[in-house]
């Protein structure tokens, strides 16, 4: 990839690194465009089918708390895609389509919670997080969970799209575990 190499260059240029820190970083500059563009690729689509507003908010929700908590993980970046592409589909219908009354917004919070105290962060290198580091996810989960069901609560127009992202994530985070647990 010609921009992995430029950046990878630039790196370099503004402070020298080593042949493997630069495996590291094309790596990672990789991954980092990669989640870019299947972001603006579904962002596209959304704004293509006019639910563009609809569409930033499941993302938003979803990546925001799939960042700190983790889930499981497809084999390869097709997969990946998919799956985003999955969720954020079944997302934007479930918004559109059923109604969730506040008491359901509390008894998902409280799930969510439960799932985040015990499972997360969700990861395959999870051994190499300090217990610091597993506090500090758990605490940003938490935050980014209270903050996505006080917006859901405030505003029922997107409450659906909201908690549908929220539990679709959650779920990633079970399945992860579960997936983790087997091949202990």
């Amino acid at each position: 990839m010609k921009m992995v190499d430029s950046i990878v260059k630039w790196c370099n240029a503004v402070n020298p690194q080593s042949e493997k820190e630069d495996t590291i970083i094309r790596y990672g500059a990789e991954l980092l465009i990669d989640n870019l563009l299947r972001v603006f690729i579904i962002l596209l689509l959304g704004i293509l089918l006019g639910k563009g507003y609809e569409t930033a908010v499941i993302l938003l929700v979803f990546c925001g708390i799939r960042s700190q908590a983790g889930g499981i993980h497809a084999k390869m970046s097709l997969g990946c895609g998919v799956s985003m592409t999955g969720v954020w589909l079944l997302s934007l219908l479930g918004g559109k389509t059923t109604g969730i009354p506040l008491w359901c917004i509390l008894i998902l919070y409280l799930v969510s919670v439960g799932i985040t105290l015990t499972l997360v962060p969700q990861t395959v290198n999870r051994e190499y997080y300090t217990e610091k580091m597993l506090r500090r996810k758990r605490y940003c989960t938490l935050l980014l969970l209270s903050y996505s069901c006080m917006a859901a609560y405030a505003k029922p127009e997107i409450r659906g799209f909201i908690m549908w992202a929220i539990v679709l994530e959650m779920g990633t985070v079970v399945l992860g575990w579960w997936e983790n647990k087997r091949g202990d």
